[in-house]
């Protein structure tokens, strides 16, 4: 299941909508929770953890809560998967 959440200058940029004829930007981000990550990766909790502290994995952090970026995850994964296609060779 992945969440979207507006743009942390999204209120900003509303004021800046009322103030002027201009229209406000909107950019949806998808994020992965934990959840989601531990399902596509088949890890546990402790192996998110411990790659977040390692910094292999990019994420967001919003309060207590832990986001990683779809599209970030996604690309990840392609480097990586093209990356063992070049060491099979």
């Amino acid at each position: 299941m992945a969440i979207s959440i507006l743009p942390a200058n999204f209120l900003t940029s509303m004021k800046t909508k009322t103030n002027s004829k201009q229209k406000a930007p909107y950019t949806k981000m998808e994020l992965y929770t934990d959840t989601d990550l531990m399902a596509l990766f088949k890890v546990t909790a402790s192996c998110l953890y411990r790659w977040r502290r390692q910094q292999q994995l990019p994420y967001i952090k919003i309060g207590s809560s832990v986001y990683y970026l779809k599209k970030e995850i996604n690309s990840m994964l392609k480097y990586k998967s093209k990356m063992s296609i070049f060491k099979e060779e």
